[in-house]
């Protein structure tokens, strides 16, 4: 099975043979193109020191580990579809000893079951690109920010389109 652009993600769609071959390209604990730098790149001028962050689509949690680890995030909440993949990460977490910080909760797509303002920052790098309607997909997370603040979001080829090339 292929990963599908502009259509919910499923369930099983990383599988443990797609998983293997996407860390074996992008690196232990990613499931998409840049690791550690491209995070970095994405919170550049971003101060999430001490903030409660939502991370839209997260996969192994590797990402929500570097968010806390490396940036500072107070606490994380990582959410995804695959419920698979929340158990790996919880593992990873938990290995990490970083389960006090950083949390993973299983959603079915569509609307987030938050209350508006429930997080500092919203957060997601390359899950965009499985929400149809990508374009709106931001502003509809948007709201469960305060203040309307998103560090960041990336979807594969956003960056070209603005004249920026990331860190691979």
């Amino acid at each position: 099975m292929g990963v599908k652009i502009d259509q919910d993600s499923e369930v099983g769609e990383y599988d443990s043979a797609m998983q293997t071959r996407l860390q074996l390209i992008w690196g232990e604990g990613f499931l998409s193109p840049g690791g550690a730098g491209e995070v970095a790149y994405l919170l550049e001028g971003s101060d999430i020191r001490g903030c409660k962050v939502l991370d839209i689509g997260a996969g192994l949690g590797v990402i929500d580990q570097l968010l806390v680890t490396q940036h500072g995030a107070g606490s994380v909440l990582g959410i995804d579809v695959d419920p698979v993949l929340l158990k790996q990460m919880d593992a990873r977490i938990a290995r990490a000893q970083l389960s006090d910080r950083i949390e993973s909760r299983c959603v079915t797509p569509g609307p987030l079951p938050f209350e508006s303002a429930s997080f500092d920052v919203v957060f997601s790098k390359d899950a965009i690109v499985h929400i149809p309607g990508q374009g709106g997909a931001v502003r509809r997370y948007l709201p469960h920010s305060t203040a309307g603040r998103n560090a960041s979001s990336r979807a594969t080829g956003c960056e070209a389109e603005r004249g920026r090339t990331p860190p691979r």
